[in-house]
């Protein structure tokens, strides 16, 4: 879960259209399936004349990846699955999409539902912009005065950033550095004298 990943920059609508039928499509950036479910419940309520909305998500957990879809009241496996099965095409992570058929009438088979809710959810990803992903690790540092200089020549480095400072008798950090370069952070800052630091969990870094 360290490596960089790919996700997308901004909502993106897709719509296919088969038979009378219109499936109209909604892919979203999400890091948690509150986000996503937030974002689902406003499309929803936008179309409140269609009776089925499929959905799926791939969102990045502490450990792997949870991928999740709901066929919707379709037949099994003939939505929900094929909108999941375009975001793995697609090879994006913390995404969900949501896809909302609208009946014409005609029914389109199974086989044609798979067909329709995918290429829905692909016609919305195709018109996405996609935006690479760094994992991150979260640390504070405690030093002295004395080394600050030494601490903003290493922020300009992309590979870290500075969440929160203090400036008391010492100076305190909290940073998040790539999680792909961790041993490489470590190595730098065990060399870095006068420096205590430590690894913490995202909550325990001052914002």
């Amino acid at each position: 879960m360290d490596a960089p990943y790919f996700t997308i920059a901004h909502p993106v609508e897709g719509l296919l259209k088969d038979r009378g039928s219109a499936f109209h499509a909604l892919v979203v950036p999400a890091d948690s399936p509150e986000v996503f479910h937030e974002a689902m419940a406003a499309w929803v309520a936008r179309h409140r004349g269609a009776r089925h909305h499929a959905w799926a998500y791939r969102i990045r957990g502490n450990s792997q990846l949870d991928e999740r879809s709901h066929d919707a009241g379709e037949p099994n496996h003939s939505a929900g699955t094929p909108i999941l099965h375009a975001l793995q095409s697609f090879e994006v992570q913390d995404v969900g999409a949501v896809v909302t058929r609208y009946f014409g009438g005609v029914k389109l088979g199974v086989g044609g539902l798979i067909n329709a809710y995918r290429g829905a959810a692909e016609d919305a990803l195709r018109q996405s912009e996609r935006a690479l992903r760094h994992p991150e690790v979260y640390a504070e540092l405690v030093l002295s005065y004395e080394l600050l200089g030494r601490m903003e020549a290493d922020a300009t480095d992309p590979r870290i950033r500075w969440i929160a400072r203090d400036f008391g008798e010492v100076v305190t950090l909290n940073v998040a550095v790539w999680a792909e370069a961790q041993q490489e952070w470590e190595a730098h800052w065990n060399q870095c004298y006068p420096l205590k630091w430590k690894w913490v969990t995202k909550g325990q870094s001052r914002s």
